[in-house]
């Protein structure tokens, strides 16, 4: 579990990854959804447990792991224990025809240079649910989520997150590994990824670490957590 949620654990996303995209691409599951493809497929590994640091489909596998044990959906689950205890009440796996009609746009560039906006065909919540990047939001619900890691697990009173497992996830997990450049292999969803290039980085079980200080300000130590966009 550890390595897992420390992206340690050998997996990756095929885009950052010539070889997950030609093994997707050969074996017809490269339209699927994160959440589908964990709960359908067999996702190979690129490396060895412990070997190195890759940004990937773990947190989907986590999800997974906590359906199985919980009994209840990923999306059911995160209600009752997570968004309903903080309030955060525009965040779901699925689209609302209120949240709907809030969502923001978003720009896909293509080939030649130009943008186009990419429609959001899906409105329930996904059979398979991604826990690695599946959740719509607003601004105002991460903040109330950031409260509560700030707070080591609780927000206005109400604890959702005992003190040390906060101190856990934000703490470094990886050991002598680093965080390391990621280099794009769909270029129209994304560019190559490298956040604070020349700082050593390592991860803990949730966010990014920065372990020294920026020249913006940020101070060692710092969290940060990337979304990729499917």
């Amino acid at each position: 579990m550890s390595r897992l949620l420390a992206r340690t654990a050998g997996f990756g996303y095929p885009y950052w990854s010539e070889d997950l995209l030609r093994y997707h691409r050969v074996t017809g599951t490269d339209s699927l959804t994160s959440g589908e493809l964990v709960a359908t497929t067999t996702v190979p590994a690129l490396f060895d447990p412990g070997e190195r640091w890759m940004y990937g489909i773990n947190i989907d596998y986590v999800g997974r792991m906590v359906e199985e044990v919980s009994g209840q959906g990923l999306g059911e689950y995160f209600h009752e224990h997570i968004f309903g205890p903080l309030g955060m009440e525009s965040t779901a796996f699925g689209l609302s025809d209120e949240m709907r009609s809030r969502l923001s746009a978003v720009h896909l560039r293509q080939p030649d240079g130009t943008l186009t906006v990419r429609d959001f065909p899906r409105s329930p919540e996904p059979r398979f649910p991604s826990g690695g990047g599946g959740l719509y939001s607003t601004v105002l619900d991460y903040c109330r989520f950031l409260r509560m890691i700030r707070g080591r697990g609780s927000r206005n009173g109400v604890r959702v997150l005992r003190a040390g497992t906060v101190d856990q996830m934000t703490a470094n997990n990886i050991g002598d590994l680093r965080v390391v450049a990621l280099a794009s292999a769909v270029h129209d969803l994304t560019n190559d990824a490298e956040f604070f290039s020349g700082v050593h980085k390592t991860w803990g079980l949730a966010f990014q670490i920065n372990e020294q200080p920026l020249p913006t300000g940020r101070p060692a130590g710092g969290l940060m957590c990337a979304i990729p966009q499917e």
